[in-house]
């Protein structure tokens, strides 16, 4: 979640100041990265905010670090004659760079996790062009698939840390 702030005002004595009340709340588990300049730059876990730093940001950006499990399905095309197959793919994620998920304005993973899965058309297609007495044989390819796709290729997004957790495949 990112908000603009509005320039920091004046006091009676002339003193620009920021009120943390103009901020987001920080929930535990989460930091603020402030804009200053171009820059991102972290606000630190249980320290007071840097005085200089609240008055020249012109946004902060609230980023969730605690570890999350994302699971992605993908609806199979089966053969005629079988039933629906829905694919579900756990990934565990979490943040490792909070400057840059501010700066690349990371809000969901999924759009990435999706585009990860479907870059392997020939996965789609895996149950499709099985026939029905080999349907176990084509589910086994398919986790085989993305095992060695996230062991050679991890899903790479700037500041996070993504690592496959769980591939199933499920008659729905």
């Amino acid at each position: 979640m990112e908000r603009n702030l509005r320039r920091a005002g004046r006091s009676w004595h002339g003193l620009r100041r920021r009120d943390e009340a103009d901020l987001p709340t920080r929930r535990p588990g989460t930091v603020r990265v402030f804009e200053v300049a171009g820059r991102h730059i972290v606000e630190e876990p249980g320290a007071a905010s840097d005085a200089a730093v609240l008055l020249q940001a012109g946004s902060v950006a609230v980023v969730d670090l605690r570890p999350r499990t994302l699971v992605v399905e993908v609806l199979l095309r089966p053969p005629v004659g079988a039933n629906r197959c829905l694919l579900r793919v756990g990934f565990r994620a979490r943040v490792v760079d909070a400057a840059t998920v501010a700066r690349l304005r990371v809000t969901s993973l999924f759009p990435e996790l999706d585009a990860f899965i479907n870059q392997s058309q020939r996965l789609r297609w895996l149950v499709t062009d099985t026939s029905l007495e080999h349907l176990d044989e084509a589910y086994f390819r398919i986790h085989q698939r993305l095992l060695a796709q996230c062991h050679a290729h991890p899903p790479d997004v700037p500041g996070m840390q993504i690592r496959l957790v769980s591939v199933h495949v499920t008659i729905a």
